[in-house]
């Protein structure tokens, strides 16, 4: 036999065994989409936020064919009663090697909306689409996918203008793994009042996520959004223009022996009004060995208020899970709280332990005893809160002499005050407040106060007598 023949041969048999296998993991595929649907379908039931909001896919056909099928289906939402349809259609590969993009997987897909009386406004032009996904699913049952979406949508209140490029790496079918969300641009024009305009550039979200095994609500892992510009401004007054750069939220959560560490921070460089640098600002917070379990249901106990209304009851679930987070000796940090100009900065840090069966403790009629740590401190510059009133005042204004005068006078008063109320530290221009938990005693400054001392003060101030001391 000559090679040409044997070369034929061998791609016969080739081709054979890829078309059975096509056929045979086209309808593995199905199977797994189905239950995909099932599953996604089941989450969006009983993680419903308000009793005015569901959500759910419908009328699923899936027509399958030899090498690809044919699937589409509708995304039913029914909000405060009333009912919308939004169409979609796939064109779905089958595996072990996928004809649109000859990669090795189980399938692949590329969907699209679909047009109908509700979304056909959404349509920028024949060209876009308001919601584009491609994904597939490996062997692994890990999801890649890639989203796009370019829309224009007009309500009766608002204008809604974006464009958005995604990309998702899901380790399993429950959603949880690596993604990533580009925001190229958003705007959002008010259609009444003052018109307000609202737009945002260069955005993104990433996330690296897992679950926590039993506690649906919780997970491990990081999520942060970066928006590197949002201006506001009016149609209406010409004299209203915020500009917000680079504003950071990022979200960290680990779990250990059945408590978790949560950590939140904020970050903006600079918020502008009308071209003028107001301030910076950052804040991070610490929120450490929290009761996983009775954090989870205290999430639940909020999503069943939000889907029922009814408060009565959840209310003394709530109380019961936040004593018992309480009494496991949670910790919070903030460090640091800042505020920032073109003077410098105010800053202030707090850290606080509370000690076990804090519940306990507290019916003994004790205040220092329920910490087992308990510091903050705060750095005022005289300087930096002149500023402040002085930039608020000359937009009131617009009077730069007078502006200057009344924050020169203002920050005078409170300088004064501070001093007065005996409650900070003068030094040169700058007032600071330290207060650190020292052997069974608070040290406040340069001073000691014991326990006692404490709440014969909280009684007198008349916070003692509504804390119950």
């Amino acid at each position: 036999m000559k090679k040409s023949q044997i070369s034929i041969a061998i791609l016969g048999v080739l081709g054979a065994v890829w078309a059975g296998s096509t056929w045979y993991t086209g309808k593995v595929a199905e199977q797994e989409y189905l239950k995909y649907v099932e599953n996604v379908n089941q989450k969006l039931a009983t993680q419903a936020t308000s009793p005015n909001f569901h959500v759910a896919i419908n009328d699923l056909q899936f027509k399958r064919g030899f090498f690809s099928s044919d699937i589409s289906y509708k995304v039913n939402l029914d909000i405060n009663e009333k009912q919308y349809e939004i169409p979609f259609k796939e064109k779905f590969y089958h595996g072990p090697i996928t004809l649109n993009d000859f990669s090795l997987a189980l399938f692949s897909s590329k969907a699209e909306m679909v047009k109908n009386e509700l979304t056909s406004s959404w349509f920028k032009d024949d060209k876009t689409n308001p919601l584009q996904i491609t994904y597939a699913l490996g062997y692994d049952k890990r999801i890649r996918s890639k989203a796009k979406s370019d829309v224009a949508v007009k309500t009766e209140k608002m204008l809604v203008d974006w464009a958005i490029n995604s990309t998702f790496n899901s380790d399993d079918m429950d959603g949880f793994g690596q993604g990533e969300l580009h925001l190229n641009e958003m705007s959002m024009t008010g259609l009444s009042g003052d018109q307000i305009v609202v737009k945002l550039k260069d955005g993104s979200i990433h996330a690296d996520l897992q679950p926590i095994e039993n506690l649906a609500h919780l997970f491990k892992g990081t999520y942060s959004i970066n928006v590197k510009d949002i201006d506001i401004s009016s149609l209406k007054k010409q004299d209203l223009k915020v500009k917000l750069k680079n504003l950071n939220n990022t979200v960290t959560m680990a779990e250990k022996e059945g408590f978790v560490d949560i950590g939140v921070s904020y970050k903006l460089d600079d918020l502008l009004w009308a071209g003028q640098s107001f301030f910076g600002g950052e804040l991070s917070t610490q929120f450490n060995h929290v009761n996983a379990l009775a954090l989870n249901n205290l999430l639940v106990i909020s999503q069943n208020m939000t889907a029922t209304g009814n408060t009565h009851l959840q209310d003394e679930l709530a109380i019961q899970e936040a004593k018992e987070i309480l009494n496991d000796a949670p910790e919070i940090k903030v460090s640091p709280l800042m505020l920032s100009n073109s003077k410098g900065k105010i800053s202030a840090n707090l850290d606080l332990a509370f000690v076990h069966d804090v519940e306990k403790v507290a019916a003994s009629q004790t205040i220092l005893g329920l910490f087992n740590r308990l510091s903050a401190n705060i750095e005022l510059d005289k300087a930096v809160i002149k500023e402040f009133i002085r930039l608020i005042q000359l937009q009131k204004l617009q009077n730069n002499e007078m502006a200057e005068q009344i924050a020169e006078k203002t920050v005078n008063e409170l300088y004064f005050q501070a001093i007065g109320s005996n409650a900070f530290v003068v030094n040169g221009d700058k007032l600071t407040l330290t207060m650190n938990l020292e052997d069974n005693k608070l040290k406040f400054n340069d001073k000691f106060f014991t326990d006692e001392e404490i709440r014969f003060l909280l009684m007198l101030s008349g916070i003692g007598y509504k804390l119950g001391y």
